[in-house]
């Protein structure tokens, strides 16, 4: 295992797996599983065959898989839902499977030392090509000009849910070459495959990134914040796409037949949670059983029905949060709070960090937890994907009971 005097390789391995291989889907469009669930279990098995992984973060494990085992356990005979739960229970074995492997490899990458930047650039590097591709691609097919290009990923927003943290870490970094590719991936990113959810994170990942420098007091962090806020809102000015971006801002105002379809699948999303949290009185639904029948018929409905899209993000609410809410209920409000306590957390102990590159993974490590916690109310991310395992990674990385005399 990597060590104080040997090479970084499972923290490398981790981000390569979970940026740029999990977008890959191998059970279609409709699930978050990936290859990448089998390449976490895989390197667990191999860091625990080398042997050496310590400072597990076995009581949060014990923990979180006790609350799930016990929730899903409880839900089969509670929950409203008529159907889907022999995909609860599915759910939850894989997923208890992951929040082990995980803490495993973050135990192992806990361990290592030395920087990361050269793992980001590349990770950008074949981010940015990807959606260059993907843009010719469009542009020679003679497709719409409003299909944005996303590259390796899904859609725009998967690309900006997984790449806002490592952009952060980039851009916030000491070294200058991590600057310079940073800022080029995203005034790429934003012109090219531009969302309202990369405008938002990344704004959002850069700050809190920027609150971990050890340089400067408060008022110096601050003017870098607003400095780095007043940059994103120039290249939002420059976007081919910042009208719709500002429609969606609108669009959550009212629910009419003008609005923004995005504003309304979000605005169904809010409602479908709010009616299942009520309806299972604060329970839940149980694990991955959102959208089952009987279904809670909201404002937005009766619209969406008219163009055909009542059955669009229906699973996961269009953000996380409405997921969480609907699924876990008072659980899912719990794991919301303690996954933003760590984030305060992890900037504290990075203003006392004097490492510059422990300092990098720490930045990438908050800007994960952001987009699971904060973000959650965002966008919508499985409990499989990429985005939500480098969060729950994250998370393990820094509870680890040797996490605050080691780098994150």
């Amino acid at each position: 295992m990597s060590n104080e005097s040997g090479r970084a390789w499972v923290y490398p391995a981790m981000l390569w797996i979970l940026i740029v291989l999990a977008p890959l889907p191998i059970l279609g469009g409709a699930t978050s599983l990936g290859a990448h669930v089998l390449a976490i279990v895989v390197l667990a098995g191999v860091v625990l065959l080398r042997g050496g992984v310590r400072g597990v973060a076995g009581g949060w494990v014990l923990g979180i898989a006790g609350a799930l085992l016990v929730h899903t356990v409880l839900a089969s005979l509670m929950s409203p839902c008529r159907d889907m739960l022999g995909r609860s229970l599915g759910s939850l074995g894989l997923l208890l499977m992951l929040i082990v492997a995980t803490a495993l490899v973050a135990a192992a990458a806990g361990a290592e030392r030395g920087p990361i930047g050269a793992t980001l650039r590349w990770i950008m590097g074949v981010v940015v090509l990807s959606v260059l591709l993907d843009k010719a691609y469009l542009l020679w097919t003679n497709a719409s000009v409003f299909i944005r290009p996303s590259g390796i990923f899904e859609e725009p927003s998967h690309l900006a849910l997984s790449c806002a943290p490592v952009l952060a870490a980039l851009v916030v970094s000491e070294h200058g070459k991590d600057k310079a590719v940073g800022w080029i991936s995203v005034a790429m990113l934003m012109g090219l495959a531009a969302s309202a959810t990369l405008f938002v994170l990344f704004a959002a990942c850069a700050v809190v990134a920027l609150m971990l420098a050890r340089r400067g007091g408060g008022v110096q962090r601050l003017l870098r914040g607003l400095g780095v806020a007043a940059l994103v809102l120039l290249l939002v000015a420059l976007s081919p796409y910042r009208d719709d971006f500002l429609a969606r801002i609108v669009g959550l105002g009212e629910v009419s037949a003008e609005s923004n379809v995005s504003s309304l699948i979000y605005l169904n999303g809010l409602q479908s949670a709010l009616a299942n949290v009520e309806a299972s009185q604060w329970f839940g639904l149980g694990l991955n059983r959102m959208g089952c029948e009987p279904r809670p018929v909201t404002d937005v409905t009766p619209l969406l029905e008219v163009w055909n899209l009542a059955d669009f993000n229906y699973n996961d609410g269009s953000f996380t949060a409405a997921k969480l809410l609907s699924e876990l209920g008072a659980l899912g409000a719990l794991w919301l709070l303690v996954g933003f306590g760590v984030l305060v957390a992890l900037i504290r102990a990075g203003r006392r960090e004097a490492d510059a590159d422990r300092r990098q993974r720490m930045a990438l490590a908050a800007g994960a937890l952001l987009v699971i916690t904060l973000g959650a109310f965002v966008r919508g991310t499985g409990y499989f994907s990429g985005p939500y395992l480098l969060g729950l990674f994250a998370f393990f990385l820094f509870c680890r009971p040797s996490s605050r005399r080691s780098s994150t």
